[in-house]
């Protein structure tokens, strides 16, 4: 467990915004689509994407991101926006209901971790 002494252990929690809502937050969450040509984001990242000046792809795929089923990418946003990370998490070939739970709990286990 990462804690330090005397400090109690945080528990991340998960909030489901609109697309078009302010994103402030300690990570962000983003899907990622296993493509024929390498990943591909989901709908839904546009917001992050604009934020890191349209370079979100780009920087998953230089970190290994494929969009693989459970895959789950971390990247720092340095600065460039107003969350300091964001995960994105794998939901392989297609993006169905079952892939999507999976893909958030794969998230969320990574930033727990």
């Amino acid at each position: 467990m990462n804690t330090i002494a005397g400090m109690p252990a945080r528990t991340p929690s998960v909030s489901v915004l609109a697309p078009s809502a302010p994103l402030r937050a300690d990570a962000v969450v983003v899907g990622l689509r296993k493509g024929g040509d390498g990943p591909v984001l989901l709908p839904g990242a546009e917001a992050v994407d604009e934020a890191l000046g349209g370079r979100l792809l780009a920087g998953l795929r230089a970190l290994g991101a494929s969009g693989r089923a459970d895959e789950v990418t971390k990247l720092a946003t340095l600065g460039l926006a107003e969350f300091p990370l964001v995960v994105a998490a794998g939901v392989g070939t297609a993006a169905e209901d079952e892939a999507l739970r999976r893909a958030v709990g794969a998230a969320v286990r990574g930033l727990s971790a």
